[in-house]
């Protein structure tokens, strides 16, 4: 497998659905389930104010690990974003089911939606020395075709063999926020 570290600046999103892996893993207050401090989605805001309006922008992300108090679902994320971004975030509690392929599959330019946490997914954390065998995976096979391309933009994340950071086969540089 080829993959092509090329920067989402060296192509024209214009028009097109972009899937982007972000890490806006933040402070929660586990009882209330409200995000107290975000600084990396206070980052992320300004990457999609400047490729959002004429993209379609489905952000997958992960929140803590499974066992964690606070491993919860990425509603909340999608809210603070959306209070950040000062427009309307769409949110669905699926990560490659019907409803997110639905979601996706409507999405137009200027529309932002993210998906559950990715660590809600058991492959996710394998770790894949292959990324031939992360590509193979469901989740890539499910979103990777509606999707022209996926940016990886979790520097938090970055070193981690995980599914959603090494398994697309078309891949663009972000910011790396």
């Amino acid at each position: 497998m080829k993959i092509d570290y090329s920067s989402y600046k060296d192509v024209d999103l214009k028009g097109k659905k972009v899937l982007m892996r972000v890490d806006i893993n933040s402070n929660i207050d586990v009882e209330k389930m409200e995000i107290t401090k975000s600084p990396r989605i206070g980052v992320l805001v300004p990457f999609l104010n400047e490729i959002y309006k004429e993209s379609a922008v489905v952000i997958i992300a992960h929140q803590s690990r499974p066992g964690k108090d606070d491993f919860t679902d990425l509603d909340i994320h999608a809210r603070e974003i959306e209070r950040q971004l000062g427009r309307p975030v769409k949110f669905v509690k699926d990560i490659f089911g019907d409803e997110a392929v639905k979601a996706i599959k409507e999405l137009r330019p200027g529309e932002v939606l993210v998906l559950n946490n990715i660590r809600k997914y058991e492959a996710e954390m394998k770790g894949y020395d292959d990324f031939s065998e992360a590509e193979n995976l469901d989740m890539i096979k499910t979103l990777f075709p509606l999707v022209d391309y996926a940016i990886v933009d979790a520097f938090g994340a970055a070193h981690r063999a995980h599914a959603s950071i090494v398994g697309w086969p078309k891949m663009l540089a972000g910011p790396i926020t």
